[in-house]
């Protein structure tokens, strides 16, 4: 029997000054900001591309009009973004990758989690292979890094949640019971929003042990090895 295909979806912006991690600043300067942004970016875009099993990738872009295209494979394709909300975005961008992957598992990642590695995404696909409806790899704040679904989610299924606090897996969740989904939870992982969120990784960056770790994120490596290095940040 054929593996369900696999779909991954990236949202992303423009790494513009004042418009992207604005909870960053401070400690950061704008553009400081911006240029962290970008590294994210580029190694969430790096690990993806290492990921072997993904049958399709889509970049969806969130400026309007879409415009700037970060460096990515020339196969991958490109979208804006389609919704009013996060919720309706992300509703739409895990229905574009099922109707471009017919009988698929699709999963959804922002470009803000330096540590979202191939085994969280491993662990997300597998948790769909095994049955669940809807995945999600969740991070310290409350939130999730990455969402999935084994089929088209419902209209409404992500409307009303409160984005950016404490609730939004536990409402994810409970919003994916009401319609009658099953749920499951991938591998951790750590997005970085806020001065807590870049100090915990800092932390982590300071206690790691294993090759891979230390092998991981490397321009967000380099860009906070900067900042550290300018004064602008305590490690």
């Amino acid at each position: 029997m054929t593996a369900p295909r696999r779909g991954l979806g990236i949202f992303y912006k423009e790494p513009t000054p004042g418009r992207v991690k604005t909870r960053l600043t401070p400690p950061l300067r704008a553009a400081e900001a911006s240029e962290l942004y970008a590294a994210l970016l580029s190694d969430t875009i790096q690990m993806v591309n290492r990921e072997s099993l993904l049958d399709l990738v889509i970049l969806f872009d969130a400026d309007e009009p879409p415009g700037w295209r970060p460096a990515a494979p020339a196969d991958w394709l490109h979208l804006p973004q389609a919704g009013v909300d996060l919720g309706e975005r992300m509703e739409a961008g895990l229905g574009e990758l099922l109707n471009r992957l017919p009988g698929g598992r699709a999963c959804l990642i922002g470009s803000d989690a330096p540590l979202l590695d191939d085994q969280v995404l491993e662990s997300a696909f597998h948790a769909l292979a095994e049955g669940a409806d809807l995945v999600t790899s969740p991070t310290p704040d409350g939130g999730y890094g990455l969402i999935g679904v084994s089929r088209k989610p419902p209209d409404g299924l992500l409307s009303g949640i409160a984005w950016s606090t404490r609730t939004v897996l536990h409402e994810t969740e409970a919003a994916a019971h009401r319609s009658g989904w099953s749920t499951a939870r991938a591998l951790p992982c750590q997005d970085i929003d806020t001065e807590a969120d870049l100090s915990v990784f800092l932390t982590k960056l300071n206690a790691e042990n294993s090759e891979q770790q230390a092998n991981s994120a490397p321009a967000t490596r380099r860009c906070l090895a900067r900042l550290l290095a300018a004064g602008r940040l305590r490690g």
